[in-house]
């Protein structure tokens, strides 16, 4: 069995990074996805090279947005398959089973929502690794309450989730994948399993990337657990959450 799984893009003048993107997709072994390119109205090649590798199974919006989250819900929109997987124009799949294994771990369970995958950062180009990576092995119920938050490059889910619980709350700017997975996962129970080995390399230096975009989602993030019902320990999670990044 090979459920149709379906690739959000996001891009805006993507040129010197989405040829990498594109290509580490176009390489697996899994053939059965289709590619849903959202582009804000780039300028500088990125939709000429998206139209040389598209394929018939892909889709493809260029018009203007009102910001990532935005894009993502426009894919959302379009995709058919099964499962969802975003993946950002600067990142790319590690090998070529990424989503041969996590399609097979959601088939070995079928009552799987969330599959996580481990990322890895870098800085400017794949090959210069920045030392940091996120995996995890288990989930606990509650592990959000600790400051837990998987890197949206390796989330996986069910479309159901999204057709049952929403699409990302446009209005917070930074940390609307971190308010799905509250959302999904620790509001409405989502069955998570993990993977358990690096799916994605992600470029550590976008927007909430640095300091100052940090400082800027504190505030949706703030927003976002008392939204999803985590209040009377917020100030705990926050430090948890931001203790590895002092």
């Amino acid at each position: 069995m090979h459920p149709l799984v379906s690739v959000i893009i996001v891009s805006f003048n993507s040129i010197k990074t989405i040829q990498l993107t594109i290509s580490s997709l176009l390489n697996q072994i899994y053939k059965n996805f289709e590619i849903i390119y959202i582009d804000g109205g780039s300028n500088d090649g990125t939709r000429e090279y998206i139209l040389k590798y598209l394929r018939k199974k892909d889709k493809v919006i260029f018009e203007p947005d009102y910001g990532i989250y935005d894009a993502m819900n426009k894919g959302l929109l379009h995709a058919d398959g099964k499962y969802i997987f975003f993946l950002n124009s600067d990142d790319l799949y590690i090998d070529d089973r990424v989503i041969s294994d996590v399609v097979e771990k959601f088939i070995q369970d079928e009552s799987v929502d969330i599959v996580l995958g481990g990322v890895e950062y870098f800085n400017g180009s794949p090959l210069i690794r920045s030392g940091r990576k996120w995996i995890n092995y288990t989930y606990k119920e509650g592990d959000f309450i600790h400051g837990w938050h998987p890197p949206h490059p390796g989330f996986f889910s069910k479309k159901s989730c999204y057709d049952l619980w929403g699409l990302f709350d446009s209005s917070i700017k930074i940390a609307a994948d971190l308010d799905v997975m509250l959302r999904f996962i620790h509001k409405n129970k989502a069955k998570v399993a993990c993977l358990g080995r690096i799916t994605t390399l992600m470029e550590a230096s976008g927007v909430s990337g640095n300091w100052r975009g940090r400082g800027l989602g504190l505030f949706n993030v703030i927003e976002s657990y008392w939204k999803n019902g985590i209040r009377s320990t917020l100030i705990y999670t926050l430090i948890m959450r931001y203790f590895d990044k002092i």
